[in-house]
């Protein structure tokens, strides 16, 4: 690539990037670990649940770094500790797959404290437990399994879309329901397959 045009690409990038920074200024602070800037952001009322032009909430990119005083500082102003990015090339991930994936056990644990749940899957099936132990973290995987382990019931916690469901807990042996074939939707409610109906708040 002739220099003229090198330049000319890195002026471009530069400039994009710079745009970025002014669109999404809480994104990229939450991104370097900048806990100041990030409660300054907050306190000028930019909103914890934005989104990047890929998907990510800042709580996403907290990630990264894996600041703990930025990723407490994101749940207390409301960050959704359970967002998913879009289907595609972020793969529907939440803040909990990334600090996995980053070997942030702090902010692992910060997120299950505010509610993280470790069996959402995301785009390839795969949970933040599932994330831990792919990349040899079982100290990691057993605290997320200890903190599933006491979530209520969901129909369609840990499944992907077309599973089947029950609703009733495997545990609870006073539940009532038919004998209707249900299955997960893609919005993580139990339907019956017949009519497509949605039955996880039905009373029994």
């Amino acid at each position: 690539m002739p220099a003229r045009w090198l330049l000319l690409f890195t002026a471009v990038a530069a400039a994009d990037e710079a745009a970025d920074r002014e669109r999404w200024p809480l994104i990229y602070a939450a991104g370097e670990g900048d806990a100041a800037r990030v409660h300054e952001l907050l306190d000028a009322g930019h909103g914890t649940n934005e989104r990047s032009a890929d998907g990510e909430t800042a709580l996403h990119v907290a990630g990264i770094k894996g600041d703990e005083a930025t990723v407490r500082a994101l749940i207390n102003g409301g960050a959704d500790v359970n967002a998913r990015t879009p289907r595609g090339s972020t793969l529907q991930m939440t803040p909990l797959h990334w600090a996995v994936y980053h070997g942030h056990a702090a902010m692992v644990e910060l997120l299950l404290e505010a509610g993280a749940d470790p069996t959402i899957l995301n785009e390839r099936g795969s949970s933040a437990m599932d994330a831990a132990a792919e990349i040899g973290q079982d100290s990691l995987r057993e605290r997320m399994a200890a903190a599933a382990a006491k979530l209520p019931y969901k129909p369609c916690r840990g499944k992907s879309e077309g599973d089947s469901c029950s609703l009733c807990a495997p545990a609870d042996e006073d539940c009532f329901e038919t004998m209707e074939l249900k299955a997960c939707s893609a919005d993580g409610k139990c339907h019956s397959a017949a009519s497509g109906g949605e039955l996880d708040d039905m009373p029994m």
